[in-house]
């Protein structure tokens, strides 16, 4: 009876992939290239004398929706002084690297993972 009742819980840790397993999928690697893509094009504006805080910040922008538009949306309804005094330190380089590049990059690229890794997943139909 014991070995029923631990066979049970080794069958269903069996079948859960680990971390290291996950980190070789396919999946893992288009959302790694996806983000390595953000942040290099991002240092690559940078040194080529783009202004990271104004127009050089739109194609990070357009590289990390949807999530950027909801930063931007977000950021952009927040009118109170209180809220600017919050926002200000992200009115820089270095806050546009930690908000597009970083945070919304990073969203992107769970959700790359996650929905790729839900499709590779999806049993295949035969026609």
């Amino acid at each position: 009876m014991e070995k029923d009742w631990e066979a049970r819980f080794a069958d269903q840790h069996a079948g859960r992939p680990t971390i290291s397993k996950s980190i070789r999928t396919k999946p893992a690697k288009i959302a790694a290239a996806y983000w390595l893509a953000v942040l290099l094009t991002f240092f690559a504006m940078q040194r080529a004398g783009f202004d990271m805080i104004g127009d050089g910040a739109i194609l990070i922008a357009a590289m990390t929706a949807p999530w950027s538009l909801l930063a931007i949306g977000l950021t952009t309804s927040l009118s109170s002084p209180a809220s600017r005094s919050l926002l200000h330190p992200f009115i820089s380089t270095i806050g546009t690297f930690v908000v597009f590049p970083v945070i919304c990059g990073g969203l992107n690229f769970i959700l790359i993972f996650t929905v790729g890794s839900a499709i590779q997943r999806r049993p295949r139909r035969s026609k």
